[in-house]
């Protein structure tokens, strides 16, 4: 213990170790007091930025609900600081209505009336990464055609958000033109989410992307992951345009994913015409396509494929014994004694085990009760 006290005073009795000792305790209330700051900034603005959204909400909020049943008359005209504001007030509203209603219209031109294309190329061409989307909203939105340019050249953007944005907007503005552009990211970037590129087909419309899909698909150089996307992708075009060369690649295809994917695609479309190709494909030797066939045959299949539906029944792959039950249930919908005639005649218990399991289904799907 003595020993211990001693060392104490000899460290205090140095002017070195005290030196160190000061200037170490100085640094760290400095730093707590800097982090401080910096805390106490950030609050600060995110309340007045608060505040002042609410003061932008409380004048504007009474001129966007009366939109929902006419044309406001007169309109106020928005201030450049409320700009970013009023836009997440707008579309609040115009993203929780019908894009072709009377009150999206009403919208729109509210916002027109209001001055604010006047501020959307600052937006979308500087600004901070919310600014800027905010901006890009509503150049879609308003269809404001000048920030096209900028537009395009986001469809690069190492920032997913705003090359998203760019592209949404693009086919708002102008559908058939945005597709010729926009096509070549949705097949081959991959930070681009496939529900978002299902989403924008959908809005282009047949009318737009029909064309640019299959120009991509008949490029030789495409690899066979991109082609199959192209391939899903073909189910927002004109069936009747992209048929042809649907079935070429049915009858001519032996990659997996380019299969399935086409049989994804032309199974939707209840076309008796494909049957024959749907039919051989139900006895390809591997089984993710004997199910993707055998699922296309559960709308467009008949009494015809009886035998080859039974067959498929007792398939080794869980997978496609139920696809084949669901199958056959759907195509004796009408004559249920017949389709439990020819399950009787099974020997295969795996085969009635699906049987039975499917059936209960659909009366839990019909009448919500068990069996």
């Amino acid at each position: 213990m003595f020993e211990f006290l001693v060392d104490i005073a000899n460290f205090y009795t140095n002017s070195a170790n005290v030196t160190v000792a000061f200037y170490f305790g100085l640094s760290v209330v400095i730093f707590a007091l800097v982090i401080f700051f910096i805390v106490y900034t950030l609050n600060f603005f995110a309340v007045l930025e608060e505040s002042h959204g609410e003061r932008v909400r409380q004048k504007w909020l009474p001129t966007l609900k009366q939109c929902e049943y006419s044309l406001p008359s007169p309109v106020a005209q928005l201030r450049r600081g409320d700009v970013v504001s009023f836009i997440d007030l707008w579309l609040r509203h115009l993203e929780n209505t019908n894009v072709n209603s009377q009150h999206a219209d009403n919208l729109i031109q509210t916002a027109r009336k209001a001055g604010l294309e006047e501020y959307i190329d600052g937006l979308v061409y500087r600004g901070n990464t919310r600014d800027r989307l905010y901006g890009i909203a509503a150049a879609g939105y308003l269809q404001h055609t000048s920030a096209w340019e900028t537009l395009a050249h986001n469809l690069t953007a190492r920032n997913t958000f705003l090359s998203l944005a760019s592209a949404e907007a693009m086919v708002r503005i102008a559908p058939e033109e945005a597709m010729t552009m926009v096509a070549p990211y949705i097949i081959f970037r991959e930070d681009w989410p496939r529900s978002f590129s299902a989403n924008l087909l959908a809005a282009a419309g047949p009318h737009a992307v029909t064309q640019p899909l299959l120009e991509h698909l008949n490029q030789a150089q495409i690899p066979q992951e991109q082609a199959a996307r192209v391939i899903e992708m073909l189910g927002f075009a004109h069936y009747e345009s992209v048929k042809p060369m649907l079935r070429q690649i049915l009858e001519t295809s032996h990659e997996e994913p380019i299969l399935i994917a086409a049989l994804a695609v032309i199974g939707e479309q209840q076309d008796p015409e494909n049957v024959d190709i749907i039919t051989r494909l139900a006895q390809h030797p591997n089984w993710p396509v004997r199910v993707r066939a055998t699922n296309a045959l559960k709308t467009i299949g008949t009494t015809d494929q009886t035998d080859l539906l039974l067959q498929l029944l007792c398939d080794a792959s869980w997978w496609v014994r139920y696809r084949a039950a669901q199958a056959l249930i759907n195509v004796y919908k009408h004559d249920p004694g017949s389709l439990t005639s020819a399950i009787n005649a099974i020997n295969d218990p795996y085969a009635k085990d699906m049987m039975r399991q499917v059936q209960e289904e659909e009366v839990y799907k019909t009448t919500g009760l068990t069996v």
